[in-house]
C-alpha cells in the first residue's frame, strides 16, 4: 500500500524536407497511483495523470509531413492544451482478472507492442502504432476486463467513448469504441491478435469544437515479435480495416528489428507498406498513390538511467496525398523522467 509519483518531460523536434518545415514541442506528464487496498488475493488501485503540451517553435511537430504527404503523423501528438487531468481510473484485480474503469489511454492497453507507444523508440506511427487502427482521439472514459488464462496467455475485452475529447472527462454522446484481444507471451515472443469496432457518430476533437460526423469503422490486426538472443527482437505488425472508415489506412504490413541493450543504447529500423482508405482526407483531398512505403531508422542513447536522447530518420516513398517520389523527416527527442 502507498502512493507512487512519477513525471516525464519529452521534447521532440521534427524537420520535414518536402516543404522545408520544422517544429519543436514538448509533453510534460505527472502521474501517480495509490494502492487503496491489498490482500493476498485481491487489490484495488487508483490512478491519475496530468498532462501539458505545447508547440515551442514552427509547425506543430506532430504534423510535419501531414497531411500534404503522408497520413502517418509522427509520434508526439502535440495538440496544444493547458495542463489537464487526462487519466483518472480505478483498477480492481485478483490473480486471474483485472477490471479497469475510468478515463485512460486505450492505446497503451490494447493492440500491444513492446516497442510501440509515444516517446520510446520509433518516431513514426507506422511502427510505433498501427495505421489500420482507429483509436479514440484522446484518452477516453471506458472499461476493460483482462483474464489471465495462465502464465503465457491472456484475453481482454473493453469499451470506451469513441469520440473522446481532450480536456473533457466524458463526451457523453453514446458512441462506442469496442475491442477484444488474445495475447500469447512465451519467454521468447509476444503475439497479439485483436479486433475492434467504432460505431461512428460526432467527433469534435477539442472542447467547444464543431462536431464532425464520423463513419462506422472496424478492423483486425496482429502484432508478432520474436526474440533472438537477449538483445535483438524481430517484429511484424499487420492490419486490415474497412475502406470507408476513420483508420489512417485500410491495410498495413510492417517488419523491423530493435537491438536493445537498454544501457547504454538501442538501435532499430523498419519498413512499412500501407494502402490508403477510400475516404478523402478531411473530405476534400483524394489519395494520389495507391500504396505508400515508409522506412525508419533510429538510435537511442541512455545518458543516465533517467535521461535519454534519440535521433531518427524517416523516408516516405509514394506518399498517399502528393505526387512525389520520396521525402524525408529528421527527428530528435530528449526525455527526462523520474
Amino acid at each position: 500500500r502507498g502512493i507512487r509519483f512519477g513525471s516525464s518531460l519529452t521534447v521532440i523536434s521534427n524537420s520535414y524536407t518536402g516543404e522545408d518545415r520544422q517544429g519543436t514541442g514538448y509533453d510534460w506528464d505527472i502521474y501517480f497511483d495509490y494502492k487503496a487496498y491489498q490482500s493476498d488475493a485481491f487489490r484495488i488501485t487508483l490512478g491519475a495523470q496530468f498532462e501539458d503540451r505545447d508547440t515551442w517553435s514552427g509547425t506543430d511537430p506532430n504534423f510535419n509531413g501531414f497531411p500534404s504527404t503522408s497520413i502517418f503523423i509522427l509520434d508526439g501528438n502535440f495538440y496544444d492544451h493547458e495542463p489537464d487531468l487526462v487519466e483518472a481510473w480505478v483498477q480492481v484485480a485478483n490473480d486471474d482478472f483485472e477490471l479497469l474503469v475510468g478515463r485512460f489511454d486505450q492505446g497503451r492497453r490494447f493492440a500491444g507492442f513492446s516497442y510501440g507507444g509515444s516517446f520510446r523508440y520509433f518516431f513514426n506511427q507506422a511502427f510505433s502504432g498501427n495505421s489500420t487502427l482507429s483509436l479514440p482521439f484522446a484518452q477516453a472514459f471506458g472499461a476493460d476486463l483482462t483474464w489471465h488464462i495462465n502464465s503465457e496467455w491472456y484475453a481482454m475485452i473493453g469499451v470506451a467513448d469513441a469520440n473522446a475529447v481532450s480536456q473533457k472527462m466524458y463526451n457523453g454522446n453514446g458512441d462506442l469504441f469496442s475491442y477484444a484481444e488474445l495475447a500469447y507471451h512465451p519467454d521468447n515472443g509476444y503475439y497479439h491478435f485483436y479486433a475492434w469496432h467504432d460505431s461512428g457518430g460526432e467527433r469534435d476533437r477539442e472542447k467547444g469544437g464543431t462536431p464532425v460526423p464520423t463513419p462506422e469503422s472496424y478492423g483486425v490486426g496482429m502484432s508478432l515479435e520474436r526474440k533472438i538472443g537477449n538483445r535483438t527482437t524481430l517484429f511484424s505488425r499487420l492490419g486490415l480495416a474497412n475502406k470507408d472508415g476513420t483508420a489512417p489506412s485500410k491495410s498495413q504490413v510492417s517488419v523491423g528489428f530493435v537491438y536493445d541493450t537498454i544501457n547504454p543504447y538501442s538501435v532499430g529500423g523498419g519498413i512499412s507498406w500501407n494502402e490508403p482508405t477510400d475516404v478523402p482526407l478531411f473530405n476534400t483531398i483524394e489519395p494520389v498513390n495507391s500504396a505508400q512505403y515508409t522506412a525508419e531508422i533510429f538510435a537511442r542513447a541512455n545518458l543516465t538511467d533517467k535521461i535519454n536522447l534519440s535521433f531518427g530518420l524517416t523516408s516516405l516513398t509514394n506518399p498517399f496525398y502528393v505526387d512525389e517520389s520520396t521525402d524525408y523527416v529528421a527527428s530528435a527527442r530528449f526525455q527526462i523522467w523520474y
